[in-house]
């Protein structure tokens, strides 16, 4: 279904061959759209193209730059990696041409209601949660977005009565125009991508275009514990439902949904009525920043109808997400944990706080983020530091008067190491606090790296 049919006739160039690009190329041409693919790579580097597989469905595609063959078709649909202000971008919209993202076409095309899901930290665990609560109560929930599929992996074979749970980056939304999902989340906002957006108050317009085209059908969650996004959230004149950790009553009074924690417990309010949503010592996460995120998915499935008991019980399952302060491996009563999504300070602090003593692997790509911002935290909590990365040089200078500090060229030299350093009682933990690219090709592959790092200490001292 083209929700409007303004693409009728129309022919796309998809600029980059990453997942997303190659299931909206896909879909496009699977819709009878006459497609072309973009992308300024070298073909070997692309891991998710398939050249064959592009063949046998008449999909042509170029590698290696773009051409003026870009600027041939009617719409141009850009991956979220690409920037804004790039060159190709620009010639582009001087030529008149329409620039859309993956998410804003997949919308047009979408028959089922959307709820998602954005933030600084912790999109990716609120959206798997949620997910699984949906799905566990019997929906046909699809996880997407920037986490599993790409959203339009799921067009095909979606009905009306499907409901997508999308994790979606300011990068994406910054691409949409009538992007309208039937529930909004904004978990939290600190300083990030700056080096893409600019400037705060842009990354900040760009994470509240998810709430542009709603209206009063919709429903905007929103974090009650955050200044910034809660003063944003009162001049909007749609429905609202918040959660708060802090138990914000007076910012909560007034909406018809909210959940809040007290005394251990998270509870939900509908008007005039609360009722227990699960105590936290039945969530199987730690961190009070989990307590947040199950908190949000806890609102976001009560608004949509799925009784307490249900989302109880699915709470009470869920185990968490890949590379999200992820066991993975125990040695001498030493635990290594996997905490490769933390790419920023925020997220790296929210996984520091939810331990005592720890043995740190940090670093990663170079950053202007000043570090003073971790400094107390790492003082107080780190009995030994191992740098990686691009920044490592950077870490053990700040550091290395205050805490035992030693430079790894390698996540296997990391994770011999930080064992060396380590006691029984206090883990590993790799948090990173920077992004993956100087070494890896994302979070995940840095995480699936560290863990087949502790996997194959933990086998040469079996």
């Amino acid at each position: 279904m083209n929700k409007s049919g303004e693409f009728d006739g129309c022919s796309f160039t998809i600029l980059g061959a990453g997942r997303s690009g190659i299931a909206i190329a896909k879909f496009l041409n699977g819709r009878g759209f006459k497609v072309f693919l973009s992308d300024n790579n070298p073909e070997a580097s692309l891991s998710y193209l398939n050249p064959g597989s592009l063949k046998e469905e008449n999909i042509s595609f170029e590698t290696g730059g773009h051409s003026e063959k870009v600027f041939e078709n009617d719409v141009i649909v850009k991956s979220p990696g690409i920037n804004p202000v790039s060159p190709v971008i620009l010639k582009a919209r001087e030529l008149g041409i329409p620039v859309f993202g993956e998410v804003e076409i997949a919308y047009r095309f979408c028959i089922c209601p959307v709820i998602a899901i954005t933030g600084t930290n912790g999109k990716t665990t609120t959206t798997m949660l949620t997910g699984q609560i949906f799905q566990d109560a019997g929906l046909d929930a699809r996880i997407c977005g920037n986490v599993g599929k790409a959203f339009a992996e799921e067009l095909d074979t979606i009905t009306e009565t499907s409901v997508i749970i999308l994790e979606i980056s300011s990068y994406q939304l910054e691409d949409t125009l009538k992007f309208k999902p039937a529930i909004s989340v904004f978990m939290n906002f600190t300083e990030d991508h700056i080096e893409w957006h600019g400037n705060v108050q842009n990354y900040f317009n760009a994470k509240f275009k998810i709430v542009t085209n709603q209206d009063g059908d919709d429903l905007f969650i929103y974090n009650a514990d955050e200044n910034k996004i809660r003063e944003k959230a009162k001049t909007l004149r749609i429905p609202k439902a918040a959660f708060s950790f802090e138990n914000k009553q007076t910012e909560l009074d007034g909406l018809k949904y909210s959940t809040f924690y007290k005394n251990g417990i998270l509870f939900v309010k509908d008007g005039n009525f609360t009722f227990e949503l699960i105590p936290r010592n039945d969530i199987k996460l730690i961190g009070d920043h989990n307590t947040q995120n199950f908190l949000a998915a806890g609102l976001v499935a009560y608004s949509y109808g799925i009784p307490i008991e249900s989302i109880r019980k699915s709470m009470a399952n869920f185990g968490g997400v890949e590379h999200r302060i992820e066991h993975c491996g125990t040695l001498n009563g030493i635990d290594f944990y996997n905490d490769s999504k933390a790419t920023n300070f925020d997220s790296m602090l929210m996984c520091l706080n939810s331990f005592g003593k720890v043995v740190l692997i940090s670093g990663g790509q170079n950053s202007t983020a000043r570090i003073d911002v971790i400094f107390d935290t790492v003082i107080k909590k780190v009995e030994a530091l191992i740098c990686i990365g691009e920044m490592k040089e950077v870490l053990a200078e700040k550091f290395m008067r205050y805490l035992p500090v030693e430079i790894a060229e390698t996540l296997d030299d990391a994770v011999r190491i930080s064992f060396s350093h380590a006691t029984a009682g206090i883990p590993v933990l790799f948090s990173p606090g920077f992004k993956s690219f100087d070494m890896f090709n994302d979070y995940e592959h840095r995480g699936s790296e560290f863990k087949k790092s502790v996997k194959k200490l933990i086998n040469e001292n079996d």
